[in-house]
């Protein structure tokens, strides 16, 4: 399956800075303003941190807010990177206008989403960075107090790998999550993508769905004997997906595909068969650590 790619949000080809950014602050009063419409030369406070920042801008950058000294505390805004704003733009630009929202401050739970579509109540969260389980639990648990669903978006810089980590772990079990290959320029996909957990590795990855993230679907697929397991596991706990999903082409002629070959990965069979081949693997070595030992018992001698 091909990758789709989208335009620059901001209809320009600029490079994005890529130190870290911020795209909001406070003014003098208190006011929250956007980097689009501050002034250079201007002190203005990070919500985060409530440090000082300020505006920096040119041809090659979005406008974007800086701290003029290092955080003395452990501020998440300016840990955000291009790609990661580059996503947050793209959002913006795909999403009914007027209803999307960046960096919106929740006040009651001290947190401030990267990006919440009001009239959904879907907060989305971008992950450029490892995190741990702890952390997205955490975050989705706040978000749910304040009546929004969490939707991850996990760039497959540090995601989508070879081996799990805790947060995809906690993620596959828990809440709706996808990823993206979006980069500083703006181009690239959020797609889903199909594949089998076994013994904390991805042992096979199917081609990828891009979906369509402006297209919420709340009405989940009812159960079915025939669904892999990760598709149970999404009808029972996930509270929304999104058009072109796999929940939403749970219906179509790769999905048999899917279930045998999760089936081959699970099956006592072919655990036998994996235990069997380990075992071949390790003659040689176990020859070598045989002789290792006689030879070194003979040298005591």
């Amino acid at each position: 399956m091909e990758f789709k790619t989208y335009a620059n949000p901001t209809g320009k080809n600029n490079l994005l800075m890529r130190s870290a950014m911020q795209l909001y602050a406070l003014n003098r009063n208190q006011q929250i303003i956007s980097a689009d419409s501050a002034d250079k030369h201007t002190d203005y406070i990070c919500l985060e941190c409530k440090e000082i920042v300020r505006l920096r801008s040119g041809i090659h950058r979005h406008k974007h807010f800086y701290h003029t000294a290092p955080s003395r505390n452990k501020c998440k805004l300016s840990g955000k990177g291009a790609v990661h704003i580059s996503i947050q733009y793209h959002l913006r630009e795909i999403l009914p206008q007027g209803e999307c929202l960046l960096e919106k401050s929740f006040p009651s739970i001290s947190r401030i989403a990267d990006v919440v579509w009001t009239t959904e109540n879907i907060v989305f969260e971008i992950q450029c960075s490892p995190i741990s389980a702890e952390e997205v639990r955490a975050r989705n648990k706040d978000y749910r107090s304040e009546g929004y669903n969490v939707v991850w978006l996990l760039h497959e810089k540090n995601f989508n790998k070879k081996r799990f980590n805790a947060a995809e772990i906690f993620l596959r079990n828990s809440s709706t999550y996808y990823f993206t290959n979006i980069n500083e320029h703006g181009a690239g996909t959020i797609y889903d993508q199909f594949d089998i957990l076994y013994k904390g590795r991805r042992m096979h990855a199917f081609p990828r769905y891009i979906i369509d993230i402006t297209k919420p679907e709340k009405a989940i697929p009812k159960p079915s004997k025939d669904l892999p397991i990760i598709l149970k596991n999404r009808i029972t706990r996930w509270p929304l997906h999104f058009h072109g999903d796999l929940l939403h082409v749970s219906t179509s002629n790769d999905l048999h595909i899917m279930t045998e070959a999760e089936k081959k990965y699970h099956s006592p069979q072919q655990r036998k068969m994996s235990s069997r081949l380990i075992e071949t693997l390790l003659i040689p070595y176990r020859i070598l650590f045989s002789t290792l030992l006689e030879n070194s018992c003979s040298g005591k001698k």
